[in-house]
């Protein structure tokens, strides 16, 4: 089960930064590696919302390290999200690239996922959630993922998406769905899909208001 900790210092780690849970890439990075300053100093102060600590693995095991960018971007009371042929939700966003700044990173995959053309002097940040468990792909590495979530807007007029295979295969398409519709559509896949689980405490926390959307 996973274990909620709320706000907590930020998880540390020297290993290698991958991207193959969502696009294939993986490069080797220490600490924030390849991210310019001005990034680092943003990713340091920014507000810890939740650590998902699964604590199903061994301290002192290798360190896989991820950071991601999540755009949340609301309209008419309702959210947009990746909505998959499965009927779960995710809320749109994915890895930063090295040497790519936050908002860059918002504004490509938002795009690449949904068609969506983010404005950026739009871009508010929020905090971060960071989840920590043993790797999916490689049992004997600490999978941690720092996801930076930004409240943003989006023009009316959108662009061509460039989805994965991954996520052309699992059908997903781009869906504005109530906070309600997110957290009932990832219920049933939070203990086999960390992310489905992350998206859903996320949104029960707007509900709650323990995040203000104004």
């Amino acid at each position: 089960m996973m274990q909620v900790l709320g706000s907590a210092a930020r998880v540390n780690g020297e290993g290698t930064y991958t991207d193959s849970r969502d696009h294939g890439k993986q490069f080797s990075v220490g600490g924030l590696g390849n991210f310019d300053k001005s990034e680092e100093t943003k990713m340091t102060e920014s507000k810890i919302l939740l650590v998902l600590d699964k604590k199903d693995y061994e301290e002192g095991m290798p360190v896989f390290e991820k950071y991601s960018t999540r755009g949340v971007i609301i309209r008419d009371g309702k959210i947009a999200t990746q909505h998959g042929s499965a009927g779960d939700y995710k809320i749109l966003g994915g890895g930063v690239e090295p040497g790519e700044k936050l908002e860059d990173a918002l504004i490509r995959e938002v795009g690449e996922e949904s068609g969506l053309i983010v404005i950026p002097e739009s871009i508010r940040p929020i905090g971060e959630i960071v989840e920590r468990r043993r790797d999916l792909f490689e049992k004997n590495k600490i999978y941690v993922c720092h996801s930076c979530f930004f409240f943003c807007d989006a023009k009316t007029e959108m662009i061509q998406t460039h989805m994965t295979e991954s996520e052309i295969e699992k059908g997903f398409h781009l869906e504005w769905a109530t906070a309600q519709e997110i957290i009932d559509g990832n219920e049933p896949f939070c203990e086999t899909q960390p992310w489905s689980f992350r998206d859903r405490e996320f949104v029960k926390m707007l509900v709650e208001k323990k995040i203000l959307t104004t």
